[in-house]
């Protein structure tokens, strides 16, 4: 009995089954065919750290490469690879990431476009433009150190001609003794800053490129994120016939609901 009213209700109101399934349906497709489609590529590269001092603990390359890390959604890189490429549009920072691969200093830049291409072609040149901006920031720091090191050691020389007047005018075994010892000390540091300072000059003249790319990127071929067209309209379907089969029975009920109280007015009005 309960199957057999099921099945007439459903007759009754199959519009409204229908018309429940068509419009999820055709919504969900609408939606679907304005929803942009998103391509991933992704360019590795190698940062090369170089040290004028190796042995200084406080020189932490990983630290070097974080600092890569958060270069590229730097304006100046977007608008440098979009030029580069020639789109008439800089990416967004939210489309660009970068990931250092753990244990390594190899940094996967990863860009996100609407267009396979221009996610490839984008990917590989944020990664130049990283080479390029790094390899000038590089040498200004190291040029900069050199001037530092050179104001040192005019100081240290400054110094060490100093104590030698002292030593000549010195007048007691302890005082030649104290001044000997202090320029012994000077002539020492001078010979370190030199070493640092020609170590540094080295580094800076034949400054090698600080990023290399490791692996260019490739176009993709299929898009990310992108949900399967069949399967969402299919799932929509299911979810249409569910709501249309409550709004059938909503309005069967309604309709029963409304028909007992025309009965009930109609008796009532006989007796």
């Amino acid at each position: 009995m309960e199957l057999a009213y099921f099945l007439e209700v459903i007759k009754r109101r199959w519009w409204v089954v229908a018309a429940s399934v068509l419009l999820c349906t055709g919504s969900a497709y609408l939606l679907l065919s304005r929803t942009p489609t998103w391509y991933q590529a992704t360019t590795t590269v190698r940062i090369l750290f170089y040290s004028p001092n190796p042995n200084d603990p406080s020189i932490d390359p990983h630290q070097v490469a974080r600092r890569y890390q958060n270069l590229i959604r730097e304006p100046a890189i977007l608008e440098g690879a979009a030029q580069t490429v020639g789109l008439p549009y800089v990416p967004s920072p939210e489309n660009v990431s970068a990931r250092l691969v753990a244990d390594s200093l190899l940094l996967e830049i990863t860009v996100r476009d609407t267009d396979p291409e221009h996610a490839r072609a984008l990917a590989d040149a944020i990664a130049q433009q990283l080479v390029l901006q790094e390899d000038e920031g590089f040498r200004a720091f190291a040029q900069s150190q050199l001037l530092s090191l050179e104001e040192l050691i005019r100081q240290t020389e400054d110094e060490i001609r100093e104590e030698q007047v002292r030593l000549a005018a010195a007048d007691s075994a302890r005082a030649i003794q104290q001044h000997q010892g202090e320029i012994a000390a000077l002539q020492e540091k001078l010979v370190q800053e030199k070493s640092v300072h020609a170590s540094l000059l080295q580094y800076w003249v034949n400054l090698p490129t600080t990023v290399t790319i490791e692996q260019p990127a490739t176009t993709p071929a299929k898009p990310i994120r992108s949900p399967s067209v069949p399967e969402t309209l299919l799932l929509t379907a299911a979810l249409g016939l569910i709501l249309g089969l409550v709004g059938a029975f909503f309005m069967e009920f309604r309709a029963g609901g409304r028909a007992r109280d025309r009965e009930s007015t109609a008796a009532g009005g006989g007796s």
